[in-house]
């Protein structure tokens, strides 16, 4: 009888678990309303930007190089189809023709289609809009990268209030780095791959502690395809930064093959395809003028000596670029900061993670975004020296997380999880965001603005 009735509780017990309901999950805990908070959060920085350093006559836009260089690409689509050159830009002004070969132009289809929209509605082409569409690229990859922050904090054991203030800061700070804000005018490759670079991330960080699904895998593949399309180098190299860290630290069964299908392989389909689109356009327009810088040139490996001298260089030369610029140019693509700050934040994740108090996906993050610059860097070092406001955005932003947020995540864990040291940060990137919107406003100050004399503008 006693049998009978453990039996049939136990049955009826199963039944329960079965019938009853899930528990819900908490907001903060859901993915879409939790980047969409992130989103509300990095919203307030762009209104603040755009009612400020980015309040600016459309005459100064319209009449901006790089701004031209956009109208010029998206021209030529608009009005000779855009399969007509394989997809490829076109930077010369309409009625000329000079194909830049170097990108596959698919950093620019959303702004092509944006302006298509419009100019059917309107009639005419917004300078306006395309450069509200470049600082909205630049509002979601922040939030992306907020969103990752949160989770990590939670992976260090922070709470959601205080994992919440580690992804604000990294959002503010992000969204205000000048090398961002200078998107308001002209879209770069390097920035739509760090936008996919986020979301493959915060993929990433979903797919851990068994959570690894096919779609999941396959929205990873997807965002490596298009990574490296936006620019093929950073595509390379971070996919090559992923096979260091398989081949140097403790990975689990079966690493090889989803890094064959997740990474490789889409990388490898996306150069098939800027090959295929190389062909096709010479084989089509085979007397067009076509142009873009060579291997040896941007590696600097042909000993021209005339921008730099080493490697070095790419942190203490930054003389070429700032001479392209008539005022303020001495404090120009400066962050000496949060660069000598980060890499210690850095290494103080990677000790932690040592010493088993730190989560392997921050490491994870950092090495494959950190070991892409490095490998860029390292190959296409005159590039780096020359073009630093189109690079530096690959380095800053894993430093920038690593300091406003693994760092006082990893520094609460050991303090009680008090929120002192959150606070701070919280502080501190709220003050240095105004800092970095004062030197982009350095960068293209107001038409009306004064400008100081060399001798008496030199920092002190």
């Amino acid at each position: 009888m006693t049998e009978v009735t453990h039996d049939t509780l136990a049955e009826s017990t199963e039944e329960a678990k079965a019938v009853a309901p899930a528990k819900p999950v908490p907001m903060l805990e859901r993915t879409l309303p939790l980047f969409g908070i992130f989103l509300a959060v990095g919203l307030v920085v762009f209104i603040a930007a755009f009612l400020t350093v980015h309040n600016r006559p459309a005459e100064q836009l319209a009449a901006h190089s790089g701004s031209q260089r956009s109208f010029n690409v998206i021209s030529h689509w608009i009005n000779e189809g855009y399969f007509h050159y394989s997809g490829q830009m076109v930077i010369t002004p309409p009625g000329k023709v000079l194909v830049y070969t170097t990108s596959t132009g698919v950093c620019m289809v959303s702004s092509l289609l944006l302006e298509r929209m419009y100019m059917a509605v309107a009639g005419h082409y917004s300078w306006r809009l395309l450069a509200i569409h470049n600082q909205v690229v630049t509002l979601l990859l922040a939030a992306l990268f907020g969103l990752l922050a949160f989770r990590i904090a939670r992976r260090f054991g922070l709470d959601e209030r205080l994992s919440f203030a580690s992804g604000a800061a990294v959002v503010v700070v992000i969204f205000t780095f000048p090398d961002n804000l200078y998107m308001y005018w002209e879209m770069s490759s390097q920035t739509m791959w760090t936008l996919f670079a986020a979301l493959f991330l915060v993929l990433e960080e979903r797919c851990f502690d068994g959570q690894r699904t096919i779609p999941l895998s396959v929205a990873q593949a997807v965002t490596v395809l298009i990574m490296t399309l936006m620019d093929k180098i950073s595509g390379l190299a971070f996919v090559s930064a992923m096979a260091v860290t398989l081949l140097v630290l403790e990975q689990q069964r079966g690493a090889w093959k989803r890094y064959l299908l997740v990474a490789l392989m889409p990388a490898l389909v996306a150069l098939g395809l800027y090959g295929l689109q190389l062909k096709t356009r010479a084989a089509r327009l085979p007397d067009t003028p076509a142009a873009g810088s060579g291997f040896m040139y941007r590696s600097g490996l042909d000993g021209e000596t005339l921008y730099y001298g080493n490697h070095l260089d790419i942190a203490k030369r930054r003389d070429w670029a700032q001479n392209c610029w008539p005022v303020n140019r001495e404090y120009l693509f400066q962050w000496k900061s949060v660069f000598f700050l980060g890499i210690l934040s850095v290494i103080a994740v990677i000790g932690a993670f040592i010493a088993g108090r730190a989560p392997r996906i921050a490491v994870l993050a950092l090495a494959w975004h950190i070991g892409t610059w490095l490998l860029y860097a390292a190959v296409f070092s005159q590039a780096f020296v020359i073009h630093p406001y189109l690079f530096d955005t690959i380095l800053f932003t894993p430093l920038a997380i690593a300091l406003f947020g693994y760092l006082p995540a990893l520094t609460e864990s050991f303090t009680r999880r008090t929120g002192a040291v959150m606070m701070i940060a919280v502080f501190c990137a709220f003050w240095f965001s105004l800092y970095q919107m004062r030197l982009y406003a350095l960068w293209y100050p107001m038409p009306d603005a004064k400008a100081a004399p060399p001798s008496a503008s030199a920092p002190h």
